[in-house]
């Protein structure tokens, strides 16, 4: 069943797991997502990268295999490399909320395997400290340091925006 599971498109699995308005906010992220020419590349059997101009610019996953994600829901994970250009590129209030609202400290998703930090029970413990928009934060999980779950409404309005940003910012490189 699990190589199947792999065979199957973003949006079928979407259809299966998720409830009609997650649902249909996700497909409204991944229309945005092909409008503005971002490529989604499968990491991992619920989960896909999404890139523009051949960077990688944000993870969007399925529920499943993540135990910091409720069952049913989805989310969107930003590339940790654009923190340090927030502070010069995100200039509107809201968003600027949103950002730091939706930091992640003290958990760590394991993707840098363990050299991310120590290990607690079944988290391991983050160990990096960020400084965005002049506030220094502790223990942010290096590899998703950003996880919007189940956007919806303002919210996935200003993560759309958010993309953008870091499209700008891709472009500027």
């Amino acid at each position: 069943m699990y190589k199947d599971e792999l065979k199957k498109p973003i949006t079928q699995l979407a259809e299966e797991r998720l409830d009609r308005d997650k649902l249909r906010h996700f497909m409204d992220f991944v229309q945005f997502a092909k409008d503005n020419k971002f490529t989604f590349k499968r990491s991992a059997s619920y989960s896909w990268g999404l890139h523009y101009q051949k960077q990688f610019v944000c993870g969007l996953c399925l529920y499943s295999i993540e135990s910091y994600q409720p069952d049913g829901s989805w989310c969107i994970r930003p590339r940790n490399v654009f923190l340090h250009e927030y502070d010069e590129h995100v200039t509107d209030d809201n968003l600027k909320k949103l950002i730091i609202d939706s930091m992640k400290s003290e958990l760590c998703c394991g993707c840098n395997g363990s050299q991310c930090g120590k290990r607690s029970g079944d988290k391991r413990l983050a160990s990096d400290n960020v400084t965005i928009f002049g506030t220094n934060y502790k223990n942010i999980c290096t590899g998703v340091p950003l996880m919007f779950i189940s956007p919806s409404g303002e919210m996935l309005k200003q993560v759309k925006e958010l993309m953008s940003i870091s499209q700008n910012i891709i472009n500027n490189w």
